[in-house]
């Protein structure tokens, strides 16, 4: 019997290990690691016994109940937010990767339905709007628009986590795209 707990100790602890994600792994590589992990597991559970299997889920339920009674409360909660962040991380990373995918799409099909005359038009057309606004702009009214927006800016940062303020980034990014303040995005968004 010890022998068999030792065993389903080291199983537990490397199957933990398996699902973290490894560094400098791409999402698409963690996934298939993941998906032949779990189809070895599987293939080896279907070679085993219903009692064996039975053994074996009651040894486990044994483990893990004497690990959580050693656990303190404090080292519970610190477990508990440390899988929360990695968990908050992973699903940040992929739904950046899918904004960003909708975003350069998005952009392209514009891009392919405008023709160059047309997109040179626009952009001289917004270059002058804008410039027309600046000209009439004192530079002690332009000073408190620039104050104003980073203080809007700050307030809406202090408000939003790190996802939201990567989305709403990349949607500033877009509209000044748009408007032809960019003409490009830059490389890293890309």
């Amino acid at each position: 019997m010890p022998k068999r707990k030792s065993q389903l100790s080291r199983h537990t602890s490397q199957t933990r290990a398996a699902t973290v994600r490894r560094l400098g792994e791409t999402s698409s590589e963690h996934e298939q690691r993941l998906a032949n992990e779990t189809e070895y597991r599987s293939r080896a559970r279907a070679r085993e016994s219903s009692t064996e299997r039975s053994q074996r889920l009651a040894y486990y339920r044994q483990y893990m109940s004497e690990t959580r009674d050693r656990e303190s409360s404090i080292e519970r909660s610190q477990r508990l937010a440390s899988q929360r962040k990695i968990t908050s991380e992973t699903c940040a990373s992929a739904e950046r990767s899918q904004r960003l995918a909708n975003l350069r799409q998005n952009i392209s099909e514009k891009r392919h339905r405008e023709s160059s005359i047309e997109h040179s038009q626009r952009l001289a057309s917004q270059r002058a709007i804008t410039s027309e606004s600046r000209a009439r702009e004192t530079s002690a009214e332009r000073s408190q628009r620039l104050a104003n927006n980073r203080q809007n800016m700050a307030e809406i940062c202090a408000r939003e986590s790190s996802t939201e303020h990567c989305l709403n980034i990349v949607e500033t990014l877009e509209s000044l795209l748009c408007l032809g303040r960019f003409t490009m995005l830059p490389s890293y968004l890309l």
